[in-house]
């Protein structure tokens, strides 16, 4: 709470150019601090000139610490941020909770958040654990973003593990 008492303050107190220069700084100290405070005040800076740049700021460092409060963060976002922030928490959550993050990302209704979605979790998932990321996709229904998404998990897959991945396909039947 005083991080963001003191952000605001500062900010008040400085001209416009050097405020804006600012910002992104300063939403980069409170959202280490304090997650869901600098989450109310960066969602109202959001439409400023370095509002897309601390909403970065902030969903890295939240989803990190808290990725399902930060995917419910998400939501309060215009529905043209969310596409990219849904994308970015689950880049990190993938990557920590594969499993947690493919419940909540399966809810996605169809459209362009699902379709950035899905391929991202694969991505995400296949850089700790491929051969889960693909059976995962390969258990989703047929939809262009599941073929995005086995092509990303399969070549990431192809580029750390390459020897399992030819064992896991040789086992795999025919057709």
């Amino acid at each position: 709470m005083l991080v963001g008492l003191v952000t605001v303050t500062v900010l008040l107190l400085l001209p416009e150019f050097l405020a804006a220069r600012a910002r992104p700084e300063l939403a980069v100290e409170w959202s280490d601090q304090d997650p869901a405070g600098a989450s109310e005040w960066i969602a109202k800076q959001a439409t400023a000139e370095n509002g897309g740049e601390m909403v970065d700021t902030l969903l890295n460092r939240w989803s990190a610490d808290d990725p399902a409060a930060a995917a419910n963060w998400v939501r309060s976002l215009s529905a043209d941020q969310q596409t990219e922030a849904n994308a970015m928490v689950l880049a990190i959550w993938g990557a920590a909770d594969p499993a947690s993050a493919s419940a909540w990302v399966t809810t996605f209704p169809s459209g362009a958040t699902r379709e950035r979605a899905i391929p991202t979790l694969a991505e995400s998932w296949a850089g700790i654990d491929p051969q889960a990321a693909v059976s995962w996709t390969l258990a989703l229904p047929d939809s262009p973003e599941k073929a995005t998404a086995l092509d990303q998990s399969v070549r990431a897959w192809s580029l750390n593990e390459r020897d399992s991945l030819t064992a896991w396909m040789s086992s795999q039947p025919t057709g």
